[in-house]
């Protein structure tokens, strides 16, 4: 397992990218958070196995928001797939910093749109297991 964290500068919310996820390790050093923002144990439930799947999270040491990206199937996570994660990814982060994403031509579509590419980045950089730009540049968006 190997787990990347990244902070973009902007959002105080950390992205976690977790390859071959062992889910007692996680457990360890996470908390899951339900919909209504309740902290409880990490636990996958027995099912087919996506290529990767969003969890709202936050680190049991320091407490520091996140949202982890579980990859599964790495060898599945083509660009698509990326591009499909990073709008569940910014969507939650959106969500959990209270920002409504207004549509098309709202004020939050533009910080929107760069905020999924800049997780597309970071999840590639993750999977081609080269540093990502993200990082490379201070992990700015």
């Amino acid at each position: 397992m190997e787990i990347t964290e990244f902070n973009n500068g902007v959002y105080p919310i950390s992205l976690y990218v977790v390859t071959e996820p062992d889910m007692n390790e996680i457990a360890d050093r996470f908390y899951q958070l339900t919909q209504e923002g309740v902290a409880v144990e990490f636990e996958m439930k027995k099912r087919r196995l996506p290529i990767a799947s969003i969890s709202d999270c936050y680190e049991k040491s320091d407490k520091q928001s996140g949202v982890m990206c579980l990859i599964w199937k790495k060898r599945e996570m083509k660009k698509d797939i990326m591009a499909h994660e990073a709008s569940h990814i910014a969507s939650l982060i959106f969500e959990k910093l209270g920002i409504e994403i207004d549509g098309f031509y709202g004020s939050s579509n533009e910080p929107f749109a760069y905020l999924i590419g800049w997780v597309v980045r970071c999840i590639d950089g993750v999977i081609n297991t080269k540093k990502p730009k993200a990082v490379v540049a201070g992990d700015k968006l």
